[in-house]
């Protein structure tokens, strides 16, 4: 089979992740069928654009995500559709089972839910064992921010509205609504899943992202599964709610994931659950004496893995990110159709997480950049952009930064915000000392990072041209620099939307030198490269990351992150910039095209040559750094003020006359070297009153 064929093969698994689970059902029931789904939806090639467009704006959010406070949460309005087997028969028992699913939800949510305690007890005996791969939290510190209200005002006109509730029966079926009728609502169909049109035995299907366009989407739930940990089912025709093993309400928790953005827990590609090949069923064991449970590192307990609902609690902190990033905003809800949307905004209603990190501890502090490392700035005009990563729900924050070598002279010295900026006034290079103390009721803790800063004298360079890439072709961009200067050191930033990147070769030519940046990554480990998708890195010889060829992740972009490139960028050190810069794209498979976003060049210029004089015959005071070279002889009365640096370098001889002098502190370096630009040979250092005149 082509390569290329197999990268849509590996896609149609992916999303079609369901016959693998038939011989683990439990009841013959098919715990979620959103992926089976999402692989009939992904033939549509509009919806495909879109959905590959939204992943990739979640990817990168995911890539800087934070952890913030959660004040008011998002209000979403719920309507409920009920479908046969479901009947109108009793009213009350409908809204009795919709009012306890919503509470469910929202407990979910909030990390509120019984059997998240269940896990904190955990937590207690093992600390080491349950922690999130990247450094987040296993249970988001604040919940997921988000609550749900079974909508009761300003409801369309002709609909059941049972109860004055936005309630149907027998009207509408998965997977919409026909019409704009309930647009701006999160709709959950109950029903079976003949009249769905789903299958028998599905519990739940949800489209991936449907939250951040409510447009009459929702998420069906089979009617048994429909309720709440307390609820223990009603009849209306049938029964509700009262599944011997999906009982709890899980199951739409589960869909509303899918909803807002999640995929399952082994089939996602964030890393902030451990790998994970297959679903977990059934209800996995937990041994407290040795920290080992029944499925290994596997986190069971989160709710988009397939165990039984008595078993599931939690939510991650950064699913809790992903969540809100695909629900749209507050506005795009129809917030004047619940009651509950206004006790949010005159403040009745507060938000609480009940169980978050677990009630009783004190935070851990820690944040980014992460210590030991290497910044180099452009100019002043750039700063640290510290990110606390603490646990724990801290509710205050102190930061203290200090020089500890160098010249640096900072902007400020403290902050008490959750992520501060750090600039600089003046200096070169130095070691800055950052310490972060964080608190909450239960106590505090610190830490300490220092990091290596250096702010050089260097211009970026940039090409926004949305270049289409040629499919067994190539492609050039250019950029001109019209002033000169030496160039000490060269980085270079790729921005590349392009699926199957191990087709790209990328060189960047100027002045008669020609540099492989990117050489079809992947080969020749594998002859046909790396099958990710998009590039978004920096290139840079001193990066500790090894090479550009050697990175292929499973997310996308596939290539993120600062990376030596495949050639060393040093063969343009020494080169004046001035000219033309080209950048050569070249695409060696008729399939899988892309475009070249954007591409940045960030120059270092060298440090500037001193002249080499005839001769030189100095007066005057000298403040600062100085150096003087001669091709004969240097003659001196200068005055070296107190710290102020020299370096005199002559062919012949370098005469201190009447009338030098040294102040206390003040560094000269003197050799017989002829133009040496900089290099002295002879220290001679002012360390005392006697010594300070000649």
């Amino acid at each position: 089979m082509p390569y290329h064929n197999l990268r849509y093969l590996a896609l149609a698994i992916l999303l079609c992740a369901t016959t693998f689970a038939q011989a683990q059902k439990k009841e013959n029931h098919e715990r979620c069928g959103t992926d089976a789904y999402m692989e009939q939806l992904m033939q549509d090639p509009d919806f495909a654009k879109k959905f590959l467009a939204k992943q990739k704006e979640i990817h990168d959010l995911y890539l800087n995500r934070s952890s913030v406070p959660c004040i008011t949460p998002i209000i979403v309005p719920v309507a409920v559709h009920y479908n046969n087997p479901v009947t109108i028969a009793n009213t009350a028992c409908l809204i009795d089972a919709a009012e306890e699913q919503i509470a469910q939800l929202n407990l979910d949510f909030s990390s509120c839910n019984a059997n998240a305690s269940d896990w904190c007890n955990w937590l207690t005996d093992c600390p080491g064992y349950f922690s999130d791969p990247n450094g987040g939290d296993v249970m988001p510190e604040d919940g997921v921010c988000i609550q749900f209200c079974l909508a009761d005002q300003n409801l369309p006109a002709g609909e059941d509205n049972i109860g004055g509730f936005a309630i149907t029966v027998g009207d509408y079926t998965w997977p919409s609504v026909p019409g704009s009728t309930w647009d701006d609502y999160f709709n959950i169909f109950v029903s079976d899943g003949t009249t769905a049109g789903v299958g028998s035995g599905v519990l739940g299907i949800a489209p991936l992202n449907g939250g951040s366009n409510p447009n009459g989407n929702g998420v069906y739930v089979l009617y048994t599964t429909f309720g709440s940990a307390t609820f223990s089912g009603c009849s209306s025709g049938a029964t509700i709610g009262g599944n011997t093993t999906y009982s709890n309400g899980a199951t739409l928790t589960h869909e509303a994931g899918h909803y807002f953005g999640l995929q399952h827990t082994f089939s996602d590609n964030y890393d902030d659950t451990p790998p994970q090949s297959s679903p977990n069923f059934g209800c996995p064991t937990m041994n407290t004496g040795t920290c080992t449970t029944s499925v290994g590192n596997d986190f069971s307990f989160n709710f988009m893995d397939y165990v039984d609902d008595d078993c599931m609690s939690n939510f991650s902190a950064d699913q809790a990110t992903i969540m809100g990033n695909v629900i749209a905003a507050q506005t795009a809800w129809e917030t004047n159709a619940i009651s509950c949307y206004n006790d949010w905004t005159n403040g009745t209603n507060t938000y609480s997480s009940c169980q978050g990190e677990c009630a009783g501890s004190a935070p851990t502090a820690s944040f980014t950049p992460a210590s030991g490392a290497v910044l180099d700035f452009c100019g002043l005009s750039e700063c640290i952009d510290y990110v606390s990563t603490s646990t724990g729900s801290p509710t205050s924050y102190t930061w203290t930064f200090a020089v500890t070598t160098g010249d640096l002279v900072l902007s400020s010295t403290t902050s008490t915000v959750a992520n501060p900026s750090l600039c600089f006034t003046s200096g070169t290079a130095g070691t800055v000392s950052t310490t972060l103390t964080v608190t909450n009721a239960n106590g505090s803790d610190n830490i300490t990072q220092t990091a290596d800063v250096t702010i050089a004298n260097c211009t970026n360079y940039c090409q926004p041209n949305n270049t289409t890439i040629v499919n067994n072709s190539s492609v050039t961009s250019t950029i001109s620099i019209a002033s000169s200067a030496v160039i000490d050191d060269l980085n270079v930033d790729l921005l590349i939307d392009h699926t199957y990147v191990g087709d790209l070769t990328i060189t960047l030519s100027h002045a008669g030198t020609s540099v492989v940046l990117v050489d079809r990554p992947g080969v020749p480990a594998s002859s046909s490269g790396c099958s990710g998708n998009d590039i978004d890195c920096t290139l840079d010889d001193e990066s500790t990351n090894g090479t550009v060829e050697d990175v292929c992740a499973g997310t996308s972009p596939t290539i993120s992150g600062t990376f030596a490139s495949m050639a060393s960028l040093s063969a343009f050190d020494g080169l004046d910039q001035q000219g033309i810069w080209t950048l050569t794209i070249d695409d060696a498979h008729p399939q899988d095209g892309g475009t070249l976003d954007e591409w940045c060049m960030t120059i270092i210029e060298g440090v500037p040559t001193v002249p080499c004089l005839t001769a030189a015959m100095l007066t005057g005071l000298v403040a600062g750094v100085e150096d003087y070279e001669s091709m004969d002889f240097i003659n001196t009365i200068q005055v070296l003020r107190a710290n102020s640096q020299v370096d005199y370098d002559a062919a012949d001889e370098i005469i201190l006359d009447t009338g030098f002098e040294t102040e206390l502190g003040a560094i000269m370096e003197a050799f017989i070297d002829g133009c040496n630009n900089g290099s002295g040979g002879v220290n001679l250092q002012n360390n005392s009153e006697e010594e300070s005149k000649n």
